[in-house]
């Protein structure tokens, strides 16, 4: 899970297990913003914020790099909340690569 800054892009907060996802530390992540993970152009990634922002959409695709360098399909759960009065985006990210390939037997 990731506590995402709708406004900065900054990743706020984050659990364990997005740390060890990712590869970084918890000090380490929280040095980044969600763009900085996503492949796509920064302008689609905002785009998709700001449909999640809105609650227009709450599920996406994507691929994010990983500290190491490699690329991971996933899927992003976003939803707004508001925490001590401050507007976020708790965003749950599921690794999807594995269940994405071809050989999976699932068709996308």
């Amino acid at each position: 899970m990731l506590l995402i800054n709708p406004e900065t892009f900054r990743i706020e907060d984050c659990n364990t297990a997005a740390c060890r996802f990712y590869g970084y530390s918890y000090e380490e992540i929280l040095q980044y913003r969600i763009t900085d993970f996503n492949t796509l152009p920064d302008d689609m990634v905002i785009s998709e914020i700001r449909l999640a922002r809105e609650q227009k959409r709450r599920r996406f695709y994507s691929r994010h790099r990983m500290a190491n360098g490699q690329v991971r399909d996933v899927e992003v759960r976003s939803t707004p909340v508001t925490i001590e009065d401050r507007e976020f985006l708790l965003s749950i990210i599921t690794d999807t690569t594995e269940s994405r390939r071809p050989d999976s037997g699932e068709n996308f």
